[in-house]
């Protein structure tokens, strides 16, 4: 069995299927992250997060996803000196050029942001918490034939020390509890089409 070689240090979670995939993505602006009593953005123990709050008012908004339409690595990149920075890519495809999509890069464009996204196993993870994740590249394409992809690729970077990091799935609920409408905080739709 697979599960036995693995090193002592990396827990064995043996699964029948791991799918890989986001299903739902979540943005805030890193401003609306509310310091906690402690004067820290986040609590984290043992890799996970544990608590994180939003400012009054402000909510992770859902961005409306078509199917396979987001991408998050992270990567370990090392350095001259013996040492190494974890870096992390965001990557997301729009549908359409459309003057929604228009508002809604206009919105985020030179913002930091916080991303929340849930897998495709129900799982939660957040980037971003250290206020340094924005758009590194956009690219707008109306195809060359007629079977081609029409919209908007972004691109959101990071050298984030903090990383991709589960959260606590009890915090979700304080964290997106509003409807898909309800803004960024602006009071734009961003059902994006």
């Amino acid at each position: 069995m697979a599960c036995l070689s693995i090193p002592r240090f990396v827990p064995p979670k043996c699964q029948p299927l791991v799918i890989g995939g986001v299903s739902k993505l979540y943005l805030l602006r890193a401003q609306d992250i509310k310091p906690l009593s402690d004067g820290n953005d986040y609590d984290i123990t043992n890799n996970v997060i544990t608590d994180v709050e939003v400012k009054n008012g402000t909510y992770f908004v859902e961005i409306g996803l078509i199917n396979n339409a987001l991408d998050v690595i992270e990567a370990v990149v090392p350095t001259n000196y013996g040492t190494s920075y974890l870096t992390q890519q965001v990557t997301l495809k729009l549908t359409d050029i459309s003057e929604g999509n228009q508002r809604f890069i206009k919105q985020i464009r030179g913002q930091n942001l916080v991303v929340l996204v849930k897998s495709r196993n129900e799982n939660y993870y957040i980037l971003g918490l250290k206020k340094n994740l924005m758009i590194s590249n956009l690219q707008a394409s109306t195809g060359l034939n007629s079977s081609d992809e029409v919209g908007y690729t972004i691109t959101f970077n990071s050298s984030d020390s903090l990383g991709l990091k589960v959260i606590n799935q009890g915090l979700i609920d304080d964290l997106i509890a509003v409807p898909l409408n309800a803004g960024f905080p602006y009071t734009l739709p961003f059902r994006l089409s």
